[in-house]
């Protein structure tokens, strides 16, 4: 897999400008549609996840832009393994029909040694229906 180069700086960056439907409940976005640079092996892309495959400092950056069908509050989110991080979590109050664009940030620190399979970072947005017609997301080994 990563050989001797698993020490070497990672990054992957992607964007979808399909639309995809969001619900109340927090939705997993598509993240993959037009790779703007993948390098390295320390991390890889699934269709709505990406995957860290070594131990190490990471970076990981979202612009999500939606569109609100009613009045509430938008969430969006960054989780690892499933699990919201409390740092990556940002809302923005809503008009009915207003479009959004919510940036969110944070860096995470994996062991030496994740667990088979690597783990996953997830991006997700929610709270309010409607429409999610830009994502802008990825994710740079540091260290």
């Amino acid at each position: 897999m990563c050989n001797n180069t698993r020490y070497q700086k990672s990054i992957v960056r992607a964007y979808n400008n399909a639309t995809q439907t969001i619900t109340a409940d927090q939705t997993a976005l598509a993240l993959q549609g037009a790779q703007v640079v993948n390098s390295g092996c320390s991390v890889g892309m699934e269709t709505a996840a990406y995957r860290i495959r070594t131990g190490g400092i990471y970076h990981i950056s979202a612009d999500v832009t939606l569109t609100a069908t009613a009045a509430g509050t938008a969430t969006v989110q960054i989780a690892l393994n499933t699990v919201a991080l409390p740092c990556a979590v940002s809302t923005v109050t809503t008009a009915a029909n207003g479009t959004y664009t919510v940036h969110i940030e944070t860096d995470i620190s994996v062991p030496c040694c994740p667990a088979a399979g690597g783990r996953t970072v997830t991006i997700t947005a929610g709270g309010v229906a409607g429409t999610v017609t830009h994502v802008c997301s990825g994710v740079t080994r540091l260290a």
